[in-house]
């Protein structure tokens, strides 16, 4: 009996090297470009037929419609992580700083992020907050049993970004921002501080 080759589902190409290739950047952001626009999230019929691509096509790009927003989630929590690691190259990074190249990283990828708070949740906020917990934990003197803490803590400051972009990631806001974030970093180092005695 002859042997059947299995097709393996093939991967879906992340969109940090795809969108160096123009064609690939192009598809994506007419992909992007329907997102943005619709009221609720299109069939993939529908989607097609706005973005002017074909079915393959999009499945190229994102293997099942209701995998389009985790791809994104994806793709933009590993160009941070990347970014990160630049970032944290010094001995000692202060919050505020921390945070700054965040609210840039936010802003330079901001058609992304207005999709994922639209379809999506804040999550992909709240794993970028958990990204920098270290070089935070180290600036604040956070306990090591500080966890659960650090999780609310994350979730505060994803919900303070994600009233930012309801009003469309305005950059005269960042400073704005900042501030809220920074207040939530004190507070945080207060609620702790009866752990720490």
């Amino acid at each position: 009996m002859p042997k059947t080759k299995i097709k393996s589902h093939r991967k879906r190409r992340p969109s940090c090297r795809g969108m160096q290739n123009r064609r690939y950047r192009k598809t994506e952001e007419a992909i992007l470009e329907v997102l943005l626009k619709s009221k609720i999230m299109p069939s993939a019929t529908e989607l097609t037929r706005r973005a002017h691509i074909s079915r393959p096509t999009l499945y190229r790009h994102h293997r099942a419609m209701p995998g389009i927003i985790p791809d994104y989630e994806r793709d933009i929590l590993a160009a941070f992580k990347q970014s990160s690691k630049k970032m944290f190259k010094q001995t000692e990074v202060e919050p505020k700083d921390t945070y700054f190249k965040m609210l840039i990283f936010i802003i330079k990828h901001k058609r992304v992020f207005k999709i994922l708070f639209k379809y999506g949740d804040d999550r992909v906020v709240e794993d970028m907050v958990l990204e920098v917990k270290a070089p935070i934990a180290s600036a604040c003197h956070l306990p090591k049993n500080s966890d659960l803490m650090f999780k609310i803590y994350a979730k505060e400051v994803a919900g303070v970004i994600e009233d930012w972009s309801e009003k469309d990631f305005p950059e005269d806001k960042i400073d704005h921002i900042l501030k809220d974030i920074i207040y939530l970093t004190t507070t945080m180092r207060q609620r702790l501080s009866p752990i720490r005695e």
